[in-house]
């Protein structure tokens, strides 16, 4: 009687913690993203509920979607601007090079604040499953020779 108690205390434990094991991902889709728990989709207000019980994730995961959010604005301000000179040197106007180079800037932006807001987020969600198999290892140059960094 003892046993079968034991065993069903270990189940229901079992069946508990596997409950508590929630396991978030993120991909993105054409102009969206799609939040899932546990391969199921969710919103994007339920999945910042469930990444609340990590507030550093939490944090991590929110400037990671501010970022992103800029870089499309700083973006799509660019990319306005670029296409405005564009057609006004397509029409016979004579472009002001200045305007073209800084809206090509501002259209590149995108690209980097883009793939940083990602890496944010993912370091967020990576940060609430509990991975801590990644290994960052960086190479580079500095002004007295070359460094090799790597942290666990």
């Amino acid at each position: 009687m003892r046993t079968l108690l034991f065993c069903a205390v270990v189940l229901l434990c079992g069946v508990d913690a596997s409950a508590q094991d929630r396991r978030l991902s993120y991909r993105e889709a054409s102009t969206y993203h799609v939040f899932e728990v546990n391969d199921r989709r969710v919103s994007l207000q339920e999945f910042r509920n469930i990444l609340a019980a990590n507030p550093v994730a939490l944090e991590k995961f929110n400037a990671g979607r501010s970022l992103k959010t800029a870089g499309t604005v700083i973006g799509c301000a660019g990319a306005f601007v670029f296409g405005w000179e564009l057609g006004r040197m397509a029409g016979g106007a004579k472009g002001d090079n200045a305007v073209m180079i800084g809206g090509a800037i501002g259209f590149a932006v995108v690209v980097i604040m883009s793939k940083a807001g990602d890496r944010g987020m993912e370091k967020g969600i990576s940060l609430f499953n509990g991975d801590r198999s990644e290994v960052d290892v960086r190479f580079g140059f500095t002004t007295t020779g070359a460094g090799l960094s790597m942290r666990f």
